[in-house]
């Protein structure tokens, strides 16, 4: 049993540092920590008498070594045509990174140009008006458009929104990202600037003078994105005459100021609760 260790660790050996069989008689006590001494003796004496190895200057030869195993120079001429082959993949992966985005970009043209060319749905544009704070002159933006477009466009729409918010009803609530970002997004979704007056408008009338209701004319009620859409269902349908701008009819605003406006919203308010 001795000896069969040592010839498995000596074929190991060989294996490990492409020896082709030949195992140094130096290298012996390192074969196997456990076979050392007089054992080690016994077991090269038994495995050369049973011709496993063959006894050579400088050490033992494996016997029938390179007949079961590839020699050191067809290992390392397998190691070497191993390297060229990841070289070669490399290579080609290298150079498909850089082909990718031409080939991309020359793919999505293609796409954009058939899809230009052959259109199966006419596209219905939204047209809405902004004011350019620079020339004041109204801007008609598509559907299309308006999300890249009219990014300041909404900023600025949902100012003057807030801020008739404040006129209507009293209160003084500050341009902070945590009250315009739900005036934008309702904006964003296709709500107009005039839609957002009109329930502005008719939730004032409804809940002016009411100490339960009053509180929520504020963004975060007004402007939530499922509430909102209750209120907008509230206003008049398309055969009724729509409020606008401040929610009241045209003849009604005419040479009316301010705080003319504000007395009739409250008069109304008054009147609506006495009924």
């Amino acid at each position: 049993m001795v000896a069969c260790w040592l010839w498995i660790c000596s074929v190991d050996h060989c294996t490990t540092y492409l020896t082709d069989g030949f195992v140094r008689a130096s290298a012996m006590p390192s074969l196997s920590p456990l076979i050392q001494g007089r054992s080690l003796k016994n077991a090269v004496a038994a495995l050369v008498a049973c011709r496993a190895w063959e006894s050579v200057p400088g050490g033992y030869i494996v016997h029938d070594y390179l007949k079961h195993h590839p020699s050191a120079a067809q290992v390392e001429a397998g190691r070497e045509a191993n390297r060229e082959r990841y070289l070669r993949w490399r290579g080609q992966r290298l150079d498909n990174a850089v082909a990718a985005p031409l080939d991309k970009r020359v793919a999505n043209a293609v796409t954009d140009a058939f899809s230009n060319a052959v259109t199966t749905k006419p596209r219905v544009a939204r047209v809405s008006q902004s004011v350019s704070p620079i020339d004041s002159k109204p801007t008609t933006l598509s559907s299309d458009e308006a999300p890249l477009d009219r990014v300041n466009g909404f900023k600025i729409e949902s100012r003057e929104i807030l801020d008739f918010l404040n006129r209507t009803t009293g209160h003084d609530y500050r341009h902070v990202p945590v009250n315009l970002t739900l005036i934008e997004a309702r904006l964003k979704s296709g709500v107009t600037s005039a839609q957002l007056r009109a329930v502005i408008a008719m939730k004032a009338r409804q809940w002016s003078g009411e100490a339960i209701m009053a509180k929520y004319l504020r963004p975060a009620t007004l402007f939530n994105a499922t509430k909102f859409e209750q209120y907008l269902g509230e206003l008049p349908a398309a055969g009724h005459k729509p409020e606008i701008e401040r929610g009241l009819a045209p003849e009604w605003t005419t040479g009316l100021t301010e705080e003319q406006i504000q007395a009739r919203l409250k008069a109304a308010s008054e009147e609506g609760r006495r009924e």
